[in-house]
């Protein structure tokens, strides 16, 4: 605040201090900044015709009725109130200092360093980043894309429970272990792809009751293994093209699954062999038992009843054959 310089205003009178407004500064809203906002009401001018020295008329003189300025504070997660000021008698200005809904949050309190932070929305791409960050558990959206997070430790997003939307794709991600996406009971997005992801744990899905749409496009998965996909039961996206797809009798249930999704109109999904190459780009889904020379497993051997006393060891025999290799599991009776 200073005075007006001398010659502003009507001829024979003199303003008061001014209100001087400075311009918004640059990087307004950004993550870790406190920030000063001033909102004002431009005052209306009215223009007088004065005459200056020797009689001569000059430009009109503006005169500035009452400007009344509101300053307001975006600081690190409270609102600033500051005291009023007093002005001298004959001024026409009034100051009136407010609060405004926090912007911006301060580094450590949910906000990790040089990460961009709007309410429940959180954004850290392109900062090379070698790890997951920790975030608040409001969080609702953590944006990690092109970065260098090469692996998933797991816990990762441990009590991480409203967030919905997790894009990891563009970095380095080699596998994906069990219990990498723990406690994101309401994840509905998880984006995986463009990484050079080659195996996913059977256990990797588990426990995301409302994931709808789960990208692993372009990565370098080979194989699968059955059951991988059964546990999520609100799929309606699934993209597994353009990864490195061994397609043999193994990977007969993603075609189940596959032809299932499709059936029931209420899913879509892609998913394209690589291997072997005389069946390549073909969509998993359209591969049968016969071409991929298939054989249904069977009991060639079975076990056969046995007395035995008490203390004594008794064997018990059985062979089985199929295209992939059977496994044999044994269950005893209660």
């Amino acid at each position: 605040m200073r005075a007006a310089p001398p010659g502003y205003g009507r001829p024979g009178r003199t303003l008061g201090p001014q209100v001087l407004v400075p311009p918004r500064p640059r990087g307004f809203g950004g993550a870790g900044r406190s920030l000063a906002h001033v909102h004002s009401w431009r005052p209306r001018p009215s223009a007088q015709l004065g005459r200056g020295p020797g009689g001569r008329s000059r430009e009109p003189a503006v005169v500035a009725p009452c400007v009344r300025a509101s300053v307001r504070a975006v600081g690190h997660g409270q609102a600033l109130q500051g005291p009023r000021t007093p002005l001298p008698a004959g001024a026409c200005a009034v100051l009136r200092l407010g609060a405004l809904a926090v912007v911006a949050q301060k580094p450590g309190a949910g906000c990790p360093s040089r990460c961009l932070c709007f309410r429940t929305t959180v954004r850290c791409m392109h900062l090379l980043l070698e790890a997951v960050p920790a975030v608040a558990p409001q969080t609702s959206i953590l944006d990690l894309r092109f970065n260098r997070i090469r692996e998933i430790q797991p816990g990762a997003f441990r009590r991480l429970r409203n967030l919905n939307t997790l894009l990891l794709n563009n970095n380095q991600i080699k596998r994906i272990p069990s219990g990498a996406f723990e406690d994101l009971e309401n994840l509905k997005y998880l984006y995986l792809h463009f990484n050079l992801i080659e195996t996913l744990d059977p256990e990797s899905f588990q426990h995301l009751p409302k994931l709808e749409r789960l990208f692993l496009h372009n990565n370098r998965i080979t194989h699968l293994v059955p059951g991988t996909f059964n546990h999520l039961e609100s799929m309606k996206r699934l993209r597994l093209d353009s990864n490195t797809l061994h397609c043999d009798c193994e990977i007969l249930w993603l075609a189940d699954l596959l032809k299932t999704y499709a059936e029931s109109g209420n899913a879509q999904a892609a998913a394209t062999c690589e291997y072997p190459r005389r069946i390549q780009g073909r969509s998993v889904a359209a591969v049968t038992p016969e071409e991929l020379n298939c054989e249904r497993p069977r009991i060639t051997s079975e076990p056969q009843d046995a007395d035995v006393t008490s203390g004594n060891t008794v064997y018990f025999t059985c062979r089985a054959e199929g295209n992939p290799k059977p496994e044999i599991i044994w269950l005893r009776n209660k």
